[in-house]
């Protein structure tokens, strides 16, 4: 299951090649309702934009725990810009944490892609962590 992109202030949800409105005050109930869940361990992946920049949302902190509480493999596929709350959300921490650098090529200004302190919390925080880096 492949579920990129998702951005809870646009309450949707991409599933195969339609987008589903959500208007719903849970994940939960979406998930339960369109049985996303019933597969066993089945691994998510979430990319950007910066998926991150939603990690203190509340709809989108019951989706992330949900998911980790079923068992599922959570992938964050991040440019190591912003780190989740670890403290206030421990399930955080059982997540995966793809981070990829972006490079000077980019056009960004060094203090907008590289944040030290974003990438040692996650490092410090986290099981699993790839760093594509220069």
């Amino acid at each position: 299951m492949w579920l990129s992109d998702a951005i809870p202030s646009m309450r949707s949800i991409a599933k195969g090649s339609a987008i589903y409105g959500w208007r719903s005050k849970s994940f939960k109930s979406y998930l339960d309702y369109e049985r996303l869940s019933s597969p066993s361990h089945v691994d998510v992946v979430l990319t950007g934009g910066e998926p991150l920049i939603y990690a203190n949302e509340p709809i989108f902190v019951e989706f992330i725990e949900y998911l980790i509480g079923q068992g599922h493999r959570v992938t964050f596929e991040t440019n190591a810009t912003i780190a989740p709350d670890f403290k206030k959300y421990p399930f955080y921490k059982e997540a995966v944490y793809a981070l990829s650098v972006k490079l000077s090529n980019s056009g960004e200004p060094l203090e907008r892609r590289y944040k030290s302190e974003a990438i040692a919390s996650i490092i410090a925080n986290t099981k699993k962590v790839f760093l594509n880096s220069p």
